[in-house]
C-alpha cells in the first residue's frame, strides 16, 4: 500500500489459479470489475505499425507473487522503453497483480498474463480446447469424428481479464497435446476465438502472444525461430515469442535474418499485407516476431545478464524491425541477493548498469555479419525507441518519482510513517525519469557561455519526499548565473493543445540562492523549438505549499503545428544562481513530484474534487483485533453554489472549524435557503451568455490516484474537532488504497491499528484523497467516519 503493521490484508481476490478446476470456480460466481485499475492507454505514435522492433519483458521474478507491503524487493523500471510486460509463473493461470497493471498502464505498457501447460497438465490441456464435459458425458475424440472445439474457456479468460484489467496473455504450451496434429489445429483455432473475445471485452489493443513451444505435429519441439512448424500459431496470434537458443550464424538455421527472410517470403495473403486483405485475417509484421533472450543465459546467445547486449546486437530492433522478448529480468536481483551486505541501493545501481548504462558505454552499432563481433558492452534501452508516457489528453502524467518501494511515507512534505524494513507497493510506482538516467544531461538554455559546463548527478531519495516514499535528488557541482537546460522526462503531446505542468521541489542548503523554472523543448526533430510556447502560471500567497519548504512552479505550454498531430517533447528545468560569483557552490535539491494535465478553456469550469462520504463495514468474523473491516468511500465534485467561481470554492479553508460532516451539512442548508424563489427573473431570455460555466465534453468527474488513510482513537464523549494532521494527539496514518487495485477502499487490520487506551471507545478514520492529476486533497474535501473501537 504501503500499511502500518504487520499483518498483511486478506486478499479480495484469488490471486492465480493453479489448475482449470480454479477458473472454473471462478467463473461460476463471477466478480465485478475492480475498480482502481487503470485502463490502458496507447501512446501516440509518429511510426507505422512494423517501423521499429519492440520490447517485452517477461517477468519470472522468485516464482511470481513475491510483492510484501513490508519489505523491499524487485520492481521493473523502465517502461519508456517497454511495449509489452508478461507477469509469468507456473501456475495454470498466472493473474497479474492490480501494482503491476497500474505501474505498466501508467506509462503506456500493455500488461499480460500467463496461461501455461507444463508436464502433467496434459487432461487441462486437452479441456481448454473441448470445454468442461458434464460428468459421464461422452467425450467425441476419436479419429473417426472432427476434433471438437468449444469457447468456452476463451470465454472465462477474457472475462477474467476484464474483472482484474489486464490486456492479454502469453500462451506458453510445454506439455505434448494428447489429440496430437488435430489438437495442434484446434488450439490454432482456439487462439483466434481467445484474440476475438478478448477484443470485444476489452478493446483492439489486446495481445494473445504465442511461445514457441508445441509445433504442428502436437509435440513439444522448440523451433528457436519462426519457420512451418510453428507457423499457424503465430498467425493466429498477435505475436511469437521465440525460445532462446538461436544463433547469429547463417549456417545455424537459427540466425535472426532466418527470421526476416523467412517472413518475408510469406504470401501478404497471409499476413493481412495486400490491399484487398479483410479484417478477417490477422495483420503480421516482422515486429510481431519476439526473438527470446534468457537474461539467465540458459541456451541464449551471449550468455544473459550483461551478456545480453551480444544478442540483442543481432536482433537490432531499430534496424532490423525485429523484437526483442527478455526473460527474467529480475537477474539482476536474484543472482546477487547472498552477496554480504546486499541491500536495495545496491541492486538500484546494479540493475540500472544493466538498463541504461553508467553513461559512458557507447552506443549499438549495425549488426556484425558474424557473431562474436558484437564490441564492447551497450546497455539494454539503446537497442530501442524512447516511448514515453501517455497523452496528458488521454491519462494525466503524474510522477512522484517512485520506483515502487521505499522506506518512508511523505504527505505534503510531512513524514507519516517510517517502516523498519521498507515497504513494496506497484500500485505507487511512477516514471523516475526517463532523461535523467544514467547521468542528467546538461546543456546550456540559450547560448553556448565561455565557461564549463556543470556536471550532475541524479539519484532516488528516500529520507525526504513531498507525496509518497521518494523523490528525485539532483547535485550539481556548481551553478553559475547563466541558466541551464535539464531534461527530466520525455512526454507525448498533441499539437495545437495547451497543457499544464507543475513541479515540488526543494533545496537541500536553506540559504541556496537558486532561480528554477520548468520548461518544455523539442524531443526530436518533429517541430523546431521556436514552436513550444511556454508561459509561467503566477501563484497568489505563499510559495512554499507547506512547511517543510516545498516549492511550487508551474507554467502552460502549447506546441504550434496541425491539431490531432502528436510529437514528442522534454519536459524539464531551467537552472541557475543568480550570484555575482561565477560559479556558486556545489548546489543539491530534490523534485518531489511532476503532473501534466490539458488546460481547459476559460469557458470551461474546473470543479475541485470532494470525498462524498465513508463508510465502515465490520468484519463478524471474529477473528484479529476489533476494529477490523472494510473502509469504503466515493468521490465526487464539489459543484460551487450559484454566483460562485469554481477557484473561489477550491479556495476556502483548510482547516474546518467544526465537524466536517457537520459544517458540509450546514453549507449545503444555508446556500438551500438564500437561493432566490425567481433565480431566473433577471436574465434576458435572448442573452448568448451561459448562466455558469459549463463543464468539459470529454471526461471531468474527479478520479483519485490513491488516498491516505488516517486512524484517531478518541472517547466517545470528546470527539476530535480538527483533522488528524494539524496536531491531534492519537492520530495515526495506517497506509494507502490500492495494494489491491480498488483506489475507494482500504482492508482495516485491527491488530496493524495504534494501541488502544482503557478509556477509549471511538476510532474515527479519515480518508484524504490524492487526484490522479496530483493534487493533494485538502481537509474539507475529505471525509470521515466513526466506529466503535
Amino acid at each position: 500500500m504501503p500499511i502500518a503493521g504487520s499483518v498483511l490484508p486478506p486478499a479480495r481476490e484469488t490471486p492465480y489459479f493453479s489448475d482449470l478446476d480454479g477458473l472454473d470456480a471462478w467463473a461460476a460466481l463471477p466478480a465485478p470489475k475492480i475498480e482502481g485499475i487503470l485502463p490502458y492507454s496507447p501512446r501516440p505514435t509518429r511510426l507505422s505499425a512494423g517501423e521499429k522492433g519492440r520490447m517485452l519483458v517477461c517477468h519470472d521474478y522468485n516464482g511470481g507473487y513475491t510483492e510484501n507491503p513490508f519489505t523491499r524487493d524487485y520492481t521493473f523500471n523502465y517502461y519508456s522503453h517497454c511495449d509489452v510486460f508478461v507477469y509469468f509463473s507456473h501456475h495454470r493461470v498466472t493473474i497479474p497483480p492490480p501494482g503491476w497493471i497500474n505501474a505498466a498502464h501508467r506509462q503506456g505498457a500493455k500488461m499480460l498474463g500467463t496461461l501455461i501447460f507444463e508436464g502433467g497438465s496434459e487432461p487441462d490441456c486437452l479441456r481448454l480446447c473441448i470445454g468442461q464435459y458434464p460428468a459421464g458425458a461422452n467425450t467425441p475424440l476419436s479419429g473417426s469424428v472432427p476434433f471438437p472445439l468449444s469457447a468456452q474457456y476463451a470465454t472465462t479468460l477474457a472475462n477474467l481479464a476484464y474483472q482484474r484489467g489486464f490486456d492479454g496473455w502469453l500462451m506458453n504450451f510445454e506439455a505434448n497435446l494428447e489429440g496430437g496434429g488435430d489438437q495442434a489445429r484446434a488450439v490454432s483455432a482456439w487462439l483466434t476465438i481467445l484474440q476475438t473475445e478478448m477484443e470485444a471485452k476489452i478493446g483492439s489493443h489486446v495481445e494473445t502472444i504465442w511461445y514457441d513451444s508445441v509445433v504442428t505435429d502436437g509435440y513439444v519441439y522448440y523451433q528457436n525461430r519462426l519457420n512451418a512448424l510453428n507457423l499457424p500459431f503465430f498467425l493466429s496470434s498477435t505475436g511469437l515469442f521465440t525460445n532462446y537458443g538461436w544463433y547469429p550464424d547463417p549456417s545455424s538455421g537459427t540466425d535472426p535474418k532466418a527470421d526476416m527472410d523467412y517472413f518475408d517470403k510469406l504470401a501478404p495473403s497471409l499476413t493481412g499485407n495486400t490491399p484487398t486483405s479483410k479484417p478477417e485475417v490477422s495483420k503480421k509484421e516482422i515486429n510481431n516476431i519476439f526473438l527470446g533472450i534468457d537474461m539467465y543465459g540458459r541456451g541464449s546467445y551471449g550468455g544473459g545478464g550483461f551478456g545480453a547486449y551480444n544478442a540483442l546486437t543481432h536482433i537490432s530492433p531499430l534496424q532490423r524491425k525485429l523484437s526483442a522478448a527478455l526473460f527474467a529480468p529480475g537477474w539482476t536481483w536474484e543472482s546477487q541477493q547472498r552477496n554480504p551486505g546486499w541491500n536495495w541501493d545496491q541492486w538500484w545501481s546494479f540493475d540500472h548498469s544493466l538498463w541504461v548504462g553508467t553513461g559512458n558505454d557507447p552506443a549499438p552499432s549495425d549488426p556484425a555479419s558474424a557473431p562474436g563481433s558484437e564490441g564492447p558492452f551497450v546497455p539494454i534501452v539503446s537497442y530501442f525507441s524512447l516511448l514515453g508516457p501517455p497523452d496528458p489528453l488521454d491519462l494525466p502524467f503524474f510522477s512522484t518519482f517512485s520506483p515502487g518501494t521505499g522506506t518512508g511515507w511523505f504527505v505534503g512534505g510531512a513524514k507519516v510513517f517510517q517502516s523498519t524494513d521498507g515497504w513494496e507497493d506497484l500500485d505507487k510506482q511512477t516514471a523516475v525519469g526517463d532523461l535523467v538516467w544514467p547521468v542528467p544531461k546538461v546543456s546550456w538554455h540559450t547560448s553556448r557561455v565561455g565557461i564549463s559546463l556543470p556536471v550532475a548527478l541524479a539519484a532516488i531519495a528516500t529520507d525526504n519526499a513531498y507525496m509518497g516514499g521518494s523523490s528525485l535528488k539532483l547535485v550539481f557541482n556548481s551553478l553559475s548565473p547563466s541558466p541551464i537546460w535539464l531534461p527530466l522526462q520525455s512526454l507525448n503531446i498533441t499539437l495545437a493543445k495547451e497543457y499544464q505542468a507543475t513541479v515540488f521541489y526543494t533545496a537541500e542548503q536553506p540559504d541556496t540562492i537558486l532561480s528554477l523554472d520548468l520548461y518544455v523543448k523539442p524531443l526530436g526533430s518533429d517541430i523546431p523549438a521556436d514552436f513550444i510556447t511556454v508561459i509561467p502560471i503566477p501563484f497568489i500567497g505563499p510559495p512554499a505549499p507547506s512547511d517543510a519548504g516545498w516549492k511550487k512552479v508551474a507554467i502552460s505550454f502549447i506546441a504550434l503545428g496541425l491539431p490531432a498531430t502528436t510529437t514528442q517533447v522534454a519536459l524539464g528545468l531551467v537552472l541557475s544562481s543568480p550570484s555575482a560569483d561565477p560559479y556558486s557552490l556545489e548546489t543539491s535539491l530534490l523534485l518531489g513530484q511532476i503532473s501534466v494535465v490539458p488546460s481547459f478553456p476559460d469557458a470551461v469550469s474546473v470543479v475541485p474534487p470532494i470525498i462524498l462520504y465513508a463508510n465502515f463495514q465490520p468484519d463478524t468474523s471474529g477473528a484479529g483485533a476489533t476494529p477490523s473491516g472494510i473502509l469504503s468511500w466515493s468521490i465526487g465534485a464539489a459543484i460551487p453554489p450559484s454566483g460562485t467561481s469554481a477557484s473561489d470554492a477550491d479556495a476556502q479553508s483548510d482547516v474546518p472549524s467544526v465537524s466536517h460532516r457537520h459544517r458540509r451539512h450546514q453549507q449545503q442548508q444555508q446556500q438551500l435557503t438564500l437561493a432566490p424563489k425567481h433565480a431566473n427573473q433577471n436574465i434576458d431570455p435572448n442573452s448568448t451568455v451561459s448562466a455558469w460555466k459549463i463543464q468539459p465534453s470529454n471526461p471531468w468527474l474527479p478520479t483519485l490516484a490513491y488516498a491516505n488513510i488516517y486512524a484517531i482513537r478518541f472517547v466517545s464523549t470528546s470527539p476530535p474537532t480538527v483533522p488528524p494532521t494539524l496536531g491531534l494527539v492519537n492520530s495515526s496514518w495506517i497506509g494507502t488504497s490500492g495494494l489491491d487495485g480498488r483506489t475507494q477502499s482500504f482492508v482495516v487490520v485491527g491488530d496493524n491499528l495504534p494501541p488502544v487506551s482503557s478509556w477509549q471507545d471511538k476510532v474515527r478514520f479519515w480518508v484524504q484523497g490524492v487526484t490522479s492529476r496530483g493534487e493533494l486533497m485538502n481537509w474539507d474535501q475529505c471525509a470521515y467516519v466513526d466506529v466503535d473501537a
